[in-house]
């Protein structure tokens, strides 16, 4: 199931006895270019924290989703005893392992795959307590490289031509194993503001100071004024690996 990212952006996130909030973000993995995180924003019921909902803690549902829900596996008590990340706050690879801890989670990074032990964000039983305490003698706890996803929209877009022409105005991502497989960039006045799809793998690096996207290729305007839309089978050969 694809969606946009500005699709997922203000769905509700509804727990096992209630709802929790709606969603406000999306924190990216710049290494596997997969969605690690949903921000939520609890509104009046929990504003002592930022709140982070793990895809591993999501129920699969295509049909809640077409009606803008998205169902947590976890009660409003859990989410609300999870650790506290003060709002706009980095999040840290040691602070992942105690979210992660919390909910009962493998730490994702922790494998060869997208997702640790597997490709898909599965539900399994609880590690025992030796990954943890391995998770934290890693000499990189603190290499945690995620960013958001509202940020990133608007960023500007740098060619390999050097030219800088057009601007990030979505992610296309597969709710699972929830990885982005296009940004959608709007070129703006090349062809009548017709957006175009690229894979993250043409990202050699993101100028956070400059707000600027920049390309290992050169984007040019499709020759049809239609925009095209991947479908399932368009993303079916990307390889699920590092970029």
């Amino acid at each position: 199931m694809l969606k946009n990212a500005s699709e997922l952006i203000g769905m509700t996130l509804e727990a096992t006895d209630g709802k929790v909030g709606k969603v406000k973000d999306l924190l990216i993995d710049e290494r596997w270019w997969t969605i690690r995180y949903l921000v939520a924003d609890t509104g009046t019921w929990l504003s002592e924290h930022q709140v982070l909902v793990s895809p591993l803690m999501i129920v699969d549902s295509a049909a809640s989703m077409a009606e803008g829900v998205i169902y947590v596996h976890a009660t409003k008590e859990q989410i609300a005893a999870c650790p506290p990340l003060e709002a706009d706050a980095p999040v840290s690879r040691r602070y992942e392992l105690e979210h992660a801890r919390h909910f009962g989670h493998n730490p994702y990074w922790l494998g060869s795959e997208v997702w640790g032990l597997g490709a898909l964000p599965e539900l399994l039983p609880p590690p025992p307590e030796e990954e943890f305490r391995h998770a934290e003698a890693l000499d990189d706890i603190e290499n945690c490289h995620l960013f958001s996803a509202s940020e990133l929209m608007g960023y500007e877009v740098e060619h390999a031509n050097g030219a800088v022409e057009g601007k990030v105005a979505d992610f296309v991502l597969a709710c699972r194993p929830w990885k982005l497989y296009w940004l959608v960039i709007d070129l703006g006045h090349w062809f009548d503001k017709q957006p175009v799809c690229i894979p993250p793998t043409s990202i050699t690096k993101v100028d956070w100071t400059a707000k600027r996207l920049v390309l290992s290729t050169t984007v040019t305007p499709p020759q049809s004024v239609e925009p095209t839309v991947p479908g399932d089978s368009d993303i079916a050969g990307i390889p699920a690996t590092p970029f």
